[in-house]
């Protein structure tokens, strides 16, 4: 038996399978979760089953005195009881109590403490890309592929960067956080630069759409840098940035358990789909909303985008294979009939002073490069191409054709 209660009175009991962990914040909502899987039924006074539960008011008396409700969700249980103070509630399964404390007191630590480690190795990869890149400036710099790498990881390297301080710049002494010790500012500027993180699949997007005008366009480097880059990265720098900075005024970035980013304070002011709470919101008023336009939304487009140009890409390469192969096959048969035409000429009395003159070097070169030439006039349909050129192999030699 699971008995929940607050510091001065209980509230109800549970019959649980395994355990809950449960915690009422300043505003009188209870926030946790079911560590296992409910199996029996939920009282309060009396037995009742959990649908009866769902349906369970406070008394009239109880609510003229306007005291906090705190909800408790999960697994079919919903259950609604009085708390007038914010204290923790304490949990309690006589002589489980110090298990469940443990539990939630380190699932908290580990969710603070896996960004500092994750964040920094973050930080050094995408530093070490753009020390790659830097460091050969006359060769790297100069190209646009190298260009868009150099911007993604920084960009990469700022938003780990803030992601790296965890929940320490959450405002000290939020409830069910562990190692808030930061102000409202802190967790603004955090939340600013996490924010900045949507820039990364913007520049994916630029980069599969560099990979296409190359592959399936055939425009070179030069030609890409010339008519697109400029844009491309103005328009990715120019959303990213815009969108982190609308979330200034509007006080958007606020105390999200993990890290600061786009939430409502205090959490319980407005739900998820944006119903308002029992309490009024003093910051991050929509944010749900927020977090869909200025985030969520413009990603889901930039993958969906991604994932067009690369089946359009894939196409591309197929369509040139199969030419490829049915040149090949043309060359093959052209080859052989060659042949037939090259023993011809090799028997024809022009062909004679080669008996006497077994070693002429001019006449062996021809012979060898017959061959060659017979399959010339198929090769002009084949182009090779380059990131800098394109080259067509055209009868009797080559020519370069430049964008």
């Amino acid at each position: 038996m699971l008995l929940i209660k607050s510091p001065t009175q209980p509230l109800c009991s549970i019959d649980f399978e395994m355990l809950w962990y449960l915690h009422l914040g300043a505003s009188g909502r209870a926030e946790g979760g079911l560590v296992g899987s409910q199996r029996a039924s939920a009282t309060r006074g009396t037995t009742c089953r959990v649908g009866e539960c769902r349906e369970e008011r406070l008394s009239g008396e109880d609510n003229r005195a306007s005291p906090r409700l705190a909800d408790l969700r999960g697994s079919g249980l919903q259950a609604r009881w009085r708390s007038s103070d914010s204290r923790p509630l304490l949990i309690t399964t006589q002589s489980r109590q110090k298990t469940v404390t443990m539990t939630v007191t380190n699932r908290a630590k580990v969710l603070s403490i896996i960004p500092h480690v994750s964040g920094p190795l973050s930080v050094i990869g995408s530093g070490s890309i753009a020390y790659d890149i830097l460091s050969d400036r006359k060769n790297k710099v100069k190209r646009p592929y190298y260009r868009i790498m150099l911007v993604m990881s920084i960009v990469d390297g700022l938003s780990s960067f803030a992601l790296a301080f965890s929940t320490l710049p959450i405002p000290a002494g939020a409830e069910g956080v562990y190692g808030a010790a930061g102000t409202t500012q802190s967790c603004t500027t955090q939340g600013f630069f996490i924010q900045l993180m949507m820039i990364s699949p913007l520049y994916n997007l630029i980069l599969s759409t560099y990979y296409l005008l190359l592959g399936k366009y055939h425009m070179s480097e030069e030609e890409i840098a010339r008519r697109y880059e400029k844009n491309m990265h103005v328009a990715a720098i120019t959303i990213g940035v815009g969108f982190a900075i609308l979330g200034l005024p509007l006080k958007l970035y606020n105390n999200a358990n993990l890290w600061c980013w786009i939430a409502t304070y205090p959490s319980n002011c407005e739900t998820d789909s944006g119903e308002p709470g029992p309490v009024q919101c003093e910051r991050g008023k929509h944010a749900w909303l927020f977090r869909w336009l200025i985030f969520y939304g413009p990603v889901w487009i930039a993958i969906l985008c991604v994932v067009i140009i690369m089946i359009m890409l894939t196409r591309s390469v197929q369509s040139e294979e199969k030419k490829f192969v049915k040149l090949q096959d043309n060359m093959r048969r052209k080859g052989s009939s060659c042949d037939e035409e090259h023993k011809l000429d090799m028997n024809s009395p022009s062909r004679n002073h080669l008996e006497q003159d077994p070693y002429d070097a001019s006449s062996s070169r021809e012979e060898a490069l017959s061959p060659c030439w017979c399959s010339i006039p198929y090769l002009d349909r084949f182009k090779v191409r380059h990131p800098r050129a394109h080259y067509r192999l055209a009868s009797p030699g080559l020519t370069t054709n430049s964008r």
